[in-house]
């Protein structure tokens, strides 16, 4: 199902979105037309945030941004493990 949030990304405390998250499986992917609507809030939140949802298997695109797309930062994150 398709999921439209019209609410300020301001805060994670948005109605749709936490009846989006509550739905989310791993292997699902969202996808956002830039990062802003994903979150504007405290950096630390959103951090966490993205990385629950990353280490649930939940794939985020940013249509804005690839370089924060998780695919992306996936394959940043096994290159620097394969550096150690």
């Amino acid at each position: 199902p398709d999921y439209k949030d019209d609410c300020s990304g301001k805060s994670f405390n948005r109605p749709r979105w936490k009846k989006l998250i509550s739905r989310l499986q791993a292997g699902d992917t969202i996808i956002m037309k830039d990062i802003s609507r994903f979150t504007r809030a405290d950096a630390e939140e959103s951090y966490q945030v993205y990385m629950e949802l990353l280490n649930s298997g939940i794939s985020l695109i940013f249509l804005d941004n690839p370089t924060v797309s998780s695919d992306y930062i996936k394959k940043m994150m096994d290159g620097i493990d394969k550096l150690d």
